[in-house]
């Protein structure tokens, strides 16, 4: 594998275009071949957690909120997971500026289990109802930190007005300064694909997410009842005529693995709670990621992501 990564690194030396040469050097290097398998085992992974969860349940289906098909699926936080998540059950069409996105920790966030992360859900919907205006100015973003996510090494960028932060997506092999026009212009694209592709779908669904590992410094706060109800009347009246659903997966470590709570907070949006860290080893897969021996995901969220699809509607050209 060193070899592989050093014959695409001297083959990159090159190749003048950052795009094509980062295209390049994944390929050449295996990483494609590499990240391609682990999303079957993640797959795998999940249909372990159905069968068990079919199996116990007697068939017992769980949707995550009124409707099995959507024209439209995207994530809006808490972080990661949820794209990682919708990618394993081909539920993301294409990426939008919500992707890979958070809201900045408090001060001795990881020293405190008082202080949890707003997850700026309430600005996220404030900005796909304004066209993302103000989302991504360039005067506005500050280096945060590096991070350091199954290998590749990231610049962390936060927006200082909004204080909503961008994963992976800030290259290491060039400054955040060199990189930001190429960021606006990415976020400019992805933003009017995401908007045209609402215009265009009859049934909308927005999915928040909580992580699935149980790690105090990770402990992202709850969406408030009231900015649920605020987003969907935003949401309507932003875009008439179309039919929105809102699902939160939420973490509630009491929970045994086959128990949920689904709860209406307002006309099509779902509170789903659940136990999203499952230790027993014989639903995952050898992950070395953060030091766990396994990867397990949560069998609520496998059932739930299972029983929903596309469909098949044209919304973005």
């Amino acid at each position: 594998m060193k070899l592989r990564k050093f014959i695409a690194n001297l083959v990159c030396v090159f190749i003048p275009t950052r795009k094509i040469r980062h295209s390049v050097r994944y390929s050449l290097s295996g990483q494609k071949k590499r990240d391609a398998a682990k999303k079957e085992l993640e797959k795998q992974a999940y249909l372990k957690l159905k069968q068990e969860w079919l199996k116990h349940t007697g068939g017992q289906k769980l949707l995550p909120a009124r409707f099995e098909k959507y024209d439209l699926v995207f994530g809006i936080g808490a972080n990661c997971q949820v794209r990682r998540y919708l990618d394993i059950y081909k539920l993301t069409q294409f990426s939008t500026p919500l992707d890979w996105t958070n809201g900045l920790p408090p001060l001795n966030y990881k020293q405190s289990a008082d202080l949890y992360r707003d997850t700026k859900f309430k600005e996220k919907i404030n900005f796909v109802c304004n066209n993302f205006a103000g989302y991504y100015e360039s005067q506005d973003m500050r280096l945060w930190a590096d991070d350091i996510v199954l290998g590749q090494i990231h610049h962390q960028v936060v927006n200082i007005k909004t204080q909503i932060t961008f994963r992976h997506i800030f290259p290491i092999d060039i400054s955040m300064e060199q990189f930001l026009p190429q960021f606006c212009d990415i976020m400019a694209r992805r933003a009017k694909r995401l908007t045209n592709a609402i215009e265009n779908s009859d049934k909308i669904l927005i999915v928040w997410m909580h992580r699935v590992f149980d790690h105090r410094d990770w402990a992202d706060k709850p969406v408030p009842d009231q900015d649920i109800k605020n987003a969907v009347k935003k949401l309507n009246k932003r875009f008439p005529g179309k039919k929105f659903d809102l699902v939160f997966f939420e973490h509630d470590g009491y929970k045994d693995k086959f128990e949920y709570e689904k709860q209406e907070v307002a006309p099509g949006a779902y509170r789903i709670l659940s136990n999203h860290w499952c230790t027993a080893s014989e639903y995952g897969y050898k992950y070395t990621f953060l030091n766990l021996p396994f990867y397990t995901p949560s069998l609520c969220i496998a059932e739930a992501l299972d029983n929903i699809s596309l469909t098949g509607k044209k919304v973005v050209d």
